[in-house]
């Protein structure tokens, strides 16, 4: 997907509006942009949806584990 098509647009105004005025909940947010940037990067070649969700299963795991060396 191409920042200049039409396609990007739809996906850039729908996941505004959903982000903004349909969920207020931090958690609803974020899952919303996760499902934005699958399909965003999926649009391009959906065999690399597997290296973004590893990718980005560990950096959360390891965001957790900082977190609980602070504390």
């Amino acid at each position: 997907m191409n920042f200049a098509s039409l396609e990007f647009g739809f996906l850039l105004a729908t996941c505004f509006w959903l982000y903004w005025f349909i969920f207020r909940a931090r958690n609803a947010q974020n899952i919303v942009l996760i499902i934005a940037s699958a399909l965003f990067y999926g649009w391009w070649d959906y065999r690399f949806l597997s290296l973004i969700a590893f990718s980005t299963l560990v950096d959360f795991w390891v965001g957790l584990k900082v977190a609980e060396a602070n504390h």
